[in-house]
């Protein structure tokens, strides 16, 4: 509508010029600010609002030092369909995701890290952007849609799946545990990204799990070691490492031991087709 249009036009080109001149004013040192991967030959409005603000902005570039960063969708954050995902379900109200569309997602913290970068080590007129790949930044809304209604606290045989990544979410899963399952404890099938609060993920859920299971995932931000040796340092408890979730999934599948696997949205969807596959296996052995 013209009135989004607008505002658009007014917040994206005009307050920044505005704001640049208030640092060029009172001599700021460096000035910073996000753009947007559709900036990059433009097709709508937003693109082409943040395409103009850069062009602004290298005018004034040469009275200011100034840094950006460009990056993709940034999941779940304020705005987005992934977020009305979260407030939909919230009010038990249906959800639609479009089948056909991919599109490229950055977490929070990927982007909070990409502005810091941009900010500390940017030069004049240096712009910052994630090195995405296909594999693990490229998905379907049906795809995160399918996942996300299904990945919080999904009993499947002997195991939990949560999409739970940080510690305010591994606290729901905690209170899940003791709503349903007082008194048992849990073998974890666990891995996460070396760039999120893993200690404190630990810390949260370490009282439920006798014994640990990490998962390598083919990601530059794990890091094996580091998770094992914090989950060692913080619960002195068993560690096991493998090589896939297959293979940890497969290794306490149909076992008197409850599992609870979770983590990183790689780790829990891996775990979904593992515990497909081996179900299978298992029916034509049957």
């Amino acid at each position: 509508d013209p009135y989004t249009l607008m505002r658009m036009i007014y917040v994206n080109i005009f307050n920044t010029d505005k704001t640049l001149k208030q640092s060029i004013k009172n001599k700021t040192k460096k000035y910073f600010c996000v753009s947007t991967d559709k900036a990059a030959n433009p097709v709508n409005m937003m693109g082409a609002s943040k395409r103009i603000m850069e062009m602004f902005l290298v005018r004034r570039s040469n009275e200011i030092s100034i840094s950006t960063a460009r990056f993709a969708n940034v999941a779940f954050s304020d705005g987005s369909l992934l977020n009305g995902f979260k407030l939909r379900l919230s009010k038990n109200q249906p959800i639609v995701a479009p089948t056909d569309i991919k599109r490229y997602f950055v977490t929070e913290q990927e982007a909070g890290i990409l502005c810091l970068m941009s900010c500390i080590f940017g030069d004049n007129r240096d712009v910052f952007f994630p090195k995405l790949s296909d594999a693990l930044h490229l998905i379907s809304f049906v795809t995160i849609a399918k996942t996300f209604l299904k990945g919080r606290c999904d009993v499947i045989d002997n195991f939990i799946f949560d999409v739970s990544h940080n510690p305010a979410s591994v606290k729901y899963l905690v209170n899940f545990l003791k709503k349903n399952y007082e008194h048992q404890n849990f073998n974890a099938i666990f891995s996460s990204m070396s760039d999120k609060d893993n200690r404190s993920i630990i810390k949260e859920i370490s009282d439920w799990i006798l014994e640990w299971n990490i998962c390598s995932i083919d990601d530059d931000r794990f890091n094996s070691s580091e998770l094992e040796a914090s989950i060692k340092d913080l619960t002195g408890k068993k560690v096991k490492k493998f090589e896939s979730v297959y293979a940890a999934i497969k290794s306490g599948y149909h076992k008197d031991d409850l599992y609870v696997v979770f983590g990183s949205f790689l780790t829990v969807s891996e775990g979904y087709k593992a515990i497909q596959g081996i179900r299978g296996e298992h029916s034509e052995k049957n």
